[in-house]
């Protein structure tokens, strides 16, 4: 059945049934999408280069300061202008717009062109059984005054009628005004109650038919004014010619037509096959009114599925004529591309009286669809008054005939579309590749932070000032340390004052106790003296050790933190330090920055935590020499105070004291001399170390520099000022090479039927 073959053709357009989901309309729809999204990104792209050549001419900016360090830079942003894409990509969508009307139709349409007074409404009143009431099908005067769209429908017949917006029908009498060059501008619609044409002269020619035409709008704009923009249903079968012919039923002229953009009129076609199809019913050239042509082309390029155009041949000395052929020429001009041999159907109206016109005509068209010069379906001839005829020779040939060639004429238009979508392809890649030119090797360079950077961080006087530091250390760690040595000497030149005297130890032998006794007095200022002089020595060990092995640390934290250093200063802490305090900084700097770095972060805290180790040793050489003064040593002299008085016994004591002092003193410089060379080794030692963990520990030394790298605009902060906004320009035009580079597959440029 054709009504079944039909509604199979439909559903594949729409994806309906079997197709659900792979249909035309919802590939179509797909590639709409990308072409949707393509156009955001170009477009903003074309907003984007347009801010970077108006920098250019104005001589500031970003952008300017790259054209004058590249003069090549401006010509190719100029090359790289999308323009030309973009027209074709908004060709591509309005492809997209036709195939998605085309494939989102529940019915096939018929269009029925031709020239004016051919007999098109004729036909359509045999195919539709509509009166003359409705589709008026006078002869010897042009009777269609709107587009009319017929549909099979069940039920009592009706209409939809559509208006003109007042601002389309403004922009079509404006095309009157000038083609009449009549300078007039229009304002708005009520302009047309004030204008005046007085001064336009024409002759008998095209500008007089518009300006008559023209005239009509003027005349009778209180009649249509109050439609405009409107949509209304017209049940009253009577009134539905009003909008759609020049003529009323009476014969009386009627001028709605004017601002009647559309007549869609619902009704039930009388012949079983009729199934979803819509005829649509058009203004015939020929017609005194404007753009009648492209109103026509038009409908046949967007709303029509197949076509019939009629020719109604004369009673007498008939032929193919001039404007046959240019017809046929316009019609193959707008559907390039589109195999007319599939559903242009070519109909000669044949009628009592005009048979030998009609069988010659017949003859000489089907010559010309021998020899190629004519495309056509079918070529029919039929009484067009006659429904019974129609329907039989016409009608039913034509929906055979289009159930057949359908789907090859959707795959050809498919094909047509993904053929033009190929050249937009190309443009678009042409497009892609001038974008990707503007940043060139150079430009790219520069634009990587890596670059800079890498500059930068080689000249960082970091490494140079550690090296000058280790250099300083190294020539001084075979030395002995002064500093320790005259706190030796210092305690060792006052320990002698510690001595008691012999009145002080006269006294303590006087004091009638047990304590009294003399190898008790003398055993307690040997312990008294062993424990003052260990004191002193302490505060070598916990004052003077102290200050140098901080020394050591602020030398190198200076260095990491100087501009002339590591420049570490410049990296701004969460938590507020003493600017003084240079271990506070380098503690919370740990805590804050390095986390993410643990070699660098190992390497920081080794300075941090530095402790020169020598106390115990320091204290170990002390007590050695000490016990000369220890009571239990056998390095101790004791004294033997039998036979002695009080005053020899004190005596004996007190110069006991002073001999064990000045061995004490003697043993001591001997003892500690190989000591002194242990801080400046360490010191020197401790430096090296740190040096060798960041600058040669290969782990230390790509920490480190991925540090800087995570905060070089914070380092260099003038240099990468400059950087960062040259890098934000570069950046800027990156992105948008980048996202239009993302876009540019050949693939994505193809409509892909299920």
């Amino acid at each position: 059945m054709i009504t079944e073959k039909i509604d199979e053709i439909i559903d594949r357009r729409i994806g309906r049934n079997a197709y659900a989901g792979k249909g035309h309309l919802d590939c179509v729809k797909a590639q709409k999408a990308f072409f949707l999204k393509l156009k955001e990104r170009v477009e903003s792209y074309r907003t984007f280069r347009q801010t970077v050549l108006k920098q250019i001419e104005d001589g500031a900016g970003e952008y300017y300061a790259m054209s004058v360090e590249d003069p090549s830079f401006e010509e190719k942003v100029r090359m790289a202008d999308p323009d030309r894409f973009l027209s074709g990509l908004n060709a591509a969508l309005a492809e997209c717009d036709r195939l998605i009307t085309r494939f989102s139709r529940d019915t096939v349409n018929i269009s029925v062109i031709g020239l004016a007074r051919q007999g098109k409404s004729t036909l359509l009143q045999s195919i539709t059984q509509l009166p003359d009431s409705i589709i008026p099908a006078a002869s010897g005067s042009d009777c269609t005054g709107a587009k009319s769209v017929i549909s099979n429908a069940k039920g009592k017949t009706y209409a939809e009628v559509t208006f003109y917006s007042e601002r389309e029908l403004m922009e079509q009498l404006q095309r009157y005004l000038d083609k009449l060059e009549s300078g007039i501008v229009l304002g708005s619609l009520a302009d047309l109650k004030r204008i005046s044409l007085v001064e336009i002269k024409t002759d008998m020619t095209a500008k007089s038919s518009f300006l008559s035409h023209f005239k009509k709008y003027m005349e009778h704009y209180g009649e249509y004014c109050g439609l405009l923009g409107s949509v209304i249903t017209v049940h009253d079968e009577e009134r539905i010619r009003d909008y759609v012919a020049q003529y009323g039923v009476d014969e009386r002229k009627t001028y709605l037509y004017l601002a009647v953009k559309e007549v869609r009129i619902y009704t039930e076609f009388h012949y079983a096959d009729a199934g979803k199809i819509t005829l649509v019913d058009t203004i015939g050239i020929g017609d005194t009114s404007l753009g009648i042509e492209d109103k026509m082309m038009a409908t046949l390029v967007n709303d029509s599925d197949a076509a019939i155009l009629i020719r109604r041949p004369e009673e007498k000395g008939d032929a193919l004529r001039e404007w046959d052929n240019r017809l046929y020429d316009l019609i193959k001009k707008n559907m390039q591309g589109q195999e007319l041999d599939k559903w242009l159907f070519y109909v000669l109206n044949r009628y009592k009286g005009n048979e030998r016109t009609s069988a010659g005509m017949f003859a000489q068209l089907q010559e010309h669809i021998k020899s190629g010069s004519l495309q056509v379906a079918k070529l029919i001839e039929v009484d067009c008054k006659n429904p019974e005829a129609v329907e039989k020779d016409l009608v039913l040939v034509i929906l055979d005939t289009l159930t057949k060639n359908l789907e090859t004429i959707d795959a050809g238009m498919l094909k047509k579309a993904n053929d033009s979508f190929e050249r937009l392809y190309l443009d678009f890649y042409d497009l892609r590749g001038k974008i990707g030119s503007v940043l060139d090797n150079r430009f790219r360079k520069i634009m990587n932070t890596g670059g800079l950077f890498d500059k930068l961080f080689k000249g960082l006087p970091l490494f140079s000032r550690l090296r000058e530091l280790e250099k300083s250390y190294r020539a001084h760690k075979e030395e002995q340390c002064m500093a320790i040595k005259e706190d030796v000497l210092k305690v060792l030149r006052g320990i002698a004052c510690l001595c008691p005297d012999k009145e002080e130890v006269l006294m303590k032998l006087g004091g009638g106790t047990i304590d009294a006794q003399p190898n008790v007095v003398y055993n307690h200022y040997a312990d008294h003296l062993r424990a003052e002089i260990a004191d002193r020595f302490e505060i070598v060990t916990n004052q003077t050790l102290v200050e140098l092995q901080e020394k050591v640390k602020t030398d190198i934290i200076d260095i990491l933190y100087s501009q002339d250093g590591g420049r570490l200063g410049g990296i701004p802490l969460l938590k507020p330090v003493n600017a003084g305090d240079k271990l506070e900084w380098l503690r919370e700097f740990i805590e804050e920055k390095l986390d993410n770095f643990p070699s660098v972060k190992d390497a920081f805290s080794y300075i941090l935590d530095y402790r020169l180790n020598i106390e115990g040793l320091l204290e170990y050489k002390v007590n050695c020499s000490l016990e000369y003064l220890d009571p239990v040593s056998k390095k101790f002299c004791n004294i033997d105070p039998r036979g002695l008085s009080d005053e020899e016994t004190a005596d004996r004591i007190a110069q006991s004291f002073l001999y064990a002092i000045d061995t004490v003193a003697d043993d001591m410089v001997g003892s500690v001399a190989d000591m002194l060379v242990i801080p400046n080794n360490s010191f020197f030692a401790r430096i090296r170390k740190f040096r060798e963990k960041i600058a040669y520990s290969d782990e230390g030394n790509e920490e480190l520099k991925e540090f800087y790298r995570d905060n070089c605009a914070a380092v260099w902060k003038e240099e990468f000022g400059r950087q960062i906004s040259t890098q934000a320009a570069l950046g800027a035009w990156t992105n948008f090479d980048s996202e239009i580079a993302s876009l540019c597959d050949r693939s994505k440029f193809n409509i892909k039927i299920a």
